[in-house]
């Protein structure tokens, strides 16, 4: 059984930040350095904001090869694993299996674009699985930034246009064929594009004041 925590457990998926790997949309516009600069900076943050007793936190890396560097950037996971191979939503579901085997009862999945997600988010969004079967919280982008489940549901990550602005809607319909009762926060601002990073610079958060200026 898990030693933290023996119900909660918080899945982060996160890539490593290779030069040119992460954040492709925004270094169109700002060069693929200050992209992963701003990558790394945003991930340490939410990875460093969601620490709590409360639960463990385990790091699901794609690719497998980069667990020993990552390591020592996002420190203190209770388990680092690799992603499985397919489309996210296979990748996703697989997290999951994996977290309710090990005998969790309430499982959060996140990434790390996302800066809101932080450690009283992940309390509300844990507390409202005590009456539900899900839980997400919604991004402005049509997207969720957070997927909370209290009993396996792989029907909910087939069928999804991911990395489109129908993947909540289209989660939302899979879970109420599913028979599954959901309940929603409200919505938060994840980083893609440059137009996001402005919103966060307007907003005032620290890891986002950078220059805009194109790097190579």
């Amino acid at each position: 059984m898990p030693e933290r925590s023996a119900s909660r457990l918080v899945l982060v998926f996160a890539k490593h930040y290779a030069y040119g790997a992460v954040k492709t949309r925004l270094a169109a516009d700002l060069g693929a350095r200050q992209a992963r600069q701003l990558y790394r900076r945003l991930a340490g943050r939410i990875w460093r904001g969601i620490a709590d007793p409360g639960w463990q936190r385990w790091l699901c890396l794609e690719p497998a090869k980069a667990i020993a560097e990552v390591e020592s950037w996002l420190p203190n996971a209770d388990r680092i694993q690799p992603q499985v191979q397919g489309d996210l939503g296979e990748r996703m579901a697989a997290a999951f299996e994996q977290g309710f085997q090990a005998g969790f009862q309430e499982i959060a999945l996140l990434g790390t674009d996302a800066p809101a997600i932080q450690a009283p988010l992940l309390r509300q969004s844990f507390d409202l699985l005590q009456q539900n079967d899900a839980v997400l919280v919604p991004s402005l982008d049509g997207g969720y930034a957070l997927m909370g489940l209290s009993k396996p549901c792989p029907d909910l990550f087939r069928e999804i246009d991911w990395s489109t602005d129908r993947v909540r809607r289209q989660s939302l319909q899979r879970a109420e064929k599913a028979g599954l009762q959901v309940a929603e926060t409200e919505a938060v601002r994840d980083l893609d594009t440059i137009e996001d990073l402005e919103a966060f610079r307007r907003e005032g958060w620290a890891w986002a004041q950078e220059p805009t200026s194109k790097s190579p």
